[in-house]
């Protein structure tokens, strides 16, 4: 199977809702496409430095080319990498520092500026409410996270969970934990500002503005504890 035809099977099958058995095929698939070809040799590419290439067969071909893959791993193929990616692809920030990762190995991140260690894991969709100064500065600094308008604590954010379990090296308490809530769902806990003011200041209106979240008008961050069953 070419690759073209393989990862338009691999498309198709990851926006669809899977059988068990396309299950099965779509891992196969997606564990078959971890590579991507950079180059390939030709026996023109040998011809045009000056090489005789008329007895040259496909077996000598492939050793050719396996040495040649094996000398650009060995010196130009990491940097050559790095440099072209840096400019396309976003690195994993490390939630001590903020700075870029050097490496990752078996789901875990090295930060190349502070040498911190850290698990990478997906975000789960849930916040994490940020009280001490201390530790909500370094979020304000770095743009993560929400305002929290209900706290004392002026300096309060609301911050993605993955990050914040990252940054701490601690899963969050359960009366940390808050949940983005958009229309028309939000609509019963606004509610509370009349019939349950209590419950309602512990809530905060998200920024309609917001390109993360994009909830739009009436969208609240709600503490998981209430969140209507």
């Amino acid at each position: 199977m070419n690759r073209e035809l393989t990862e338009d099977l691999h498309v198709y099958l990851e926006k669809k809702q899977r059988t068990n058995e396309e299950e099965l095929f779509y891992m196969r698939l997606k564990n078959s496409l971890p590579y991507f070809e950079i180059t390939t040799l030709h026996r023109d590419d040998l011809l045009s430095k000056g090489f005789d290439t008329s007895q040259v067969d496909d077996c000598m071909m492939k050793e050719i080319a396996h040495k040649m893959s094996n000398a650009y791993q060995e010196n130009n193929y990491w940097i050559d990498m790095e440099i072209i990616a840096e400019d396309r692809v976003p690195k994993y920030k490390c939630p001590k520092c903020w700075g870029d990762a050097s490496s990752y190995n078996e789901d875990k991140c090295n930060c190349g500026k502070c040498n911190h260690n850290w698990e990478v894991t997906k975000p789960t969709g849930q916040y994490v409410l940020v009280e001490s100064p201390e530790d909500s500065g370094f979020f304000d600094n770095n743009k993560i996270g929400f305002e929290c308008y209900h706290s004392k604590d002026i300096n309060a954010k609301y911050i993605p969970e993955h990050i914040s379990t990252a940054h701490f090296d601690r899963q969050p308490k359960a009366k940390q934990i808050f949940i983005p809530v958009g229309l028309p769902e939000s609509l019963h806990y606004i509610e509370w500002e009349r019939t349950a003011p209590s419950k309602f200041a512990k809530c905060t209106y998200i920024n309609p503005a917001d390109t993360v979240l994009n909830l739009g008008d009436n969208a609240l961050l709600v503490p998981k504890s209430l969140i209507k069953k």
